[in-house]
């Protein structure tokens, strides 16, 4: 176990040194006045606000999960169906918010750039945002399930149920957990911590 863990954060240290040898780790989408912006002109969405937004959505899918797990531990349908469509409403804000936070990039002119920076930005959103469309396919199926539940139900029918809920809340608790690491990978302060790695490797 020791050696396994020693080994992920050698592995680790070097990937931090290798990506920022290879200029992704440049945050232009965090920069001030791109050449195709307009002077004095303002975003139509402020990006602090855009971004504890898609925080606060992100964080309510997984409580709405979680919820719905508590509840189907106690045999509450209407609580498990409550917390199932709250958490897929949650999900589709969080994709919109995705989409919004690139058009508004698109808008200030940093979509076309061709810089591996933003491109390492794209393709990281896009897996994220694929993730999520996987999970609420599963979400969809589950909140399907748990409709046609009929009341009262078998205890293995509830089983079966619970045991689908649990998997997706386990499930959008890892997208919160990748979502929460790549946020801090693109915002500013992780210069910081990689220029110490740097450092160190140097």
């Amino acid at each position: 176990m020791v050696v396994t863990v020693i080994f992920m954060v050698v592995i680790a240290v070097l990937v931090v040194w290798w990506v920022s040898r290879q200029g992704l780790t440049a945050k232009p989408w965090l920069e001030v006045g791109v050449s195709g912006d307009a002077p004095g002109t303002e975003p139509s969405v402020r990006p602090i606000g855009l971004g504890l937004g898609t925080f606060l959505v992100v964080i309510l899918s997984s409580v709405s999960l979680q919820t719905a797990v508590i509840a189907a531990r106690r045999g509450e349908h209407d609580a498990i169906r409550s917390g199932l469509l709250a958490a897929g409403v949650a999900s589709l804000a969080f994709l919109g918010g995705q989409l919004l936070a690139w058009r508004e990039l698109a808008a200030s002119g940093r979509f076309t750039a061709a810089d591996p920076a933003t491109a390492f930005f794209y393709l990281l959103t896009a897996l994220h945002g694929l993730h999520v469309l996987g999970g609420l396919a599963a979400l969809c199926r589950t909140t399907i399930k748990a409709f046609a539940l009929s009341q009262p139900c078998t205890p293995q029918a509830l089983g079966e149920l619970t045991q689908s809920v649990k998997l997706c809340a386990v499930y959008w608790h890892f997208l919160l957990l990748v979502w929460l690491v790549l946020f801090s990978l693109l915002m500013r302060w992780t210069d910081d911590l990689i220029a110490f790695c740097s450092g160190l490797l140097s």
